[in-house]
């Protein structure tokens, strides 16, 4: 079974592959949770100015029919597939309250924390979602 938790870490753990690119923020992984089998994960990241808040959806569902990907296939593919080039920390649209959604139409996802933590009351276990820092 996925586990959302070792996603968080190895996802986490990606943003130190190029550290010279983001050393000048703070990126925390904020929440990530589980819906209609794609992960979706929300970012914060801080510099001496201001925080702003930026997601992803990952391409992929985590289970197919043909086979599930791994926790650490799931972080690298979200990471080098949309993270990597796009230096959300740098150009986004966040004003540290509003969602910046980076790779799916924004009026499809929720646009602040608040609706993400309805959602998270919605889920029906904590296996299916993840809540770091909200």
């Amino acid at each position: 079974m996925f586990n959302l938790q070792r996603f968080n870490e190895e996802i986490s753990a990606d943003f130190n592959i190029f550290p010279e690119e983001y050393e000048r923020y703070t990126i925390t992984l904020v929440v990530s949770w589980i819906s209609d089998g794609y992960i979706r994960t929300i970012f914060q990241s801080k510099n001496s100015q201001s925080p702003s808040l930026w997601g992803y959806k990952t391409s992929q569902k985590i289970e197919t029919p043909h086979a599930g990907l791994s926790e650490k296939e799931m972080a690298d593919s979200l990471y080098f597939t949309h993270i990597a080039g796009d230096f959300p920390a740098f150009f986004n649209t966040s004003n540290g309250v509003n969602i910046d959604w980076r790779n799916v139409p924004e009026e499809l996802e929720p646009e602040t924390l608040a609706e993400i933590k309805e959602i998270l009351g919605r889920l029906e276990s904590q296996s299916k979602a993840c809540s770091v820092n909200i």
